[in-house]
């Protein structure tokens, strides 16, 4: 199946990149699989999440961010709402 040249522009504006590489290779797979309408977007959807989580990560450790943010996305926001609350600077 061709996929619609426009569809990559659509998808690289919705910064999913991701996206197109996944639909490229579900493609492929499809006569295979036999998925339905719905399973397959389903598919294409947990690739581009996927692929998301990787990125973030990659780039937090490219730039050497600690990855314990990443289990705990509340701690930072309840950690500096306290030392404002106590009158502590936020080099604690």
């Amino acid at each position: 199946m061709e996929i619609r040249p426009q569809l990559r522009e659509q998808l690289r504006q919705l910064r999913m990149p991701g996206m197109w590489h996944a639909l490229e290779n579900r493609l492929a797979e499809a006569p295979q699989t036999e998925l339905g309408h719905l399973e397959f977007l389903s598919l294409l959807i947990q690739d581009e999440l996927t692929n998301g989580e990787n990125n973030m990560l990659a780039t937090r450790i490219r730039t050497g961010e600690s990855t314990r943010r990443l289990e705990r996305p509340w701690a930072a926001t309840c950690a500096s709402k306290s030392q404002a609350h106590l009158g502590l600077s936020s080099n604690f």
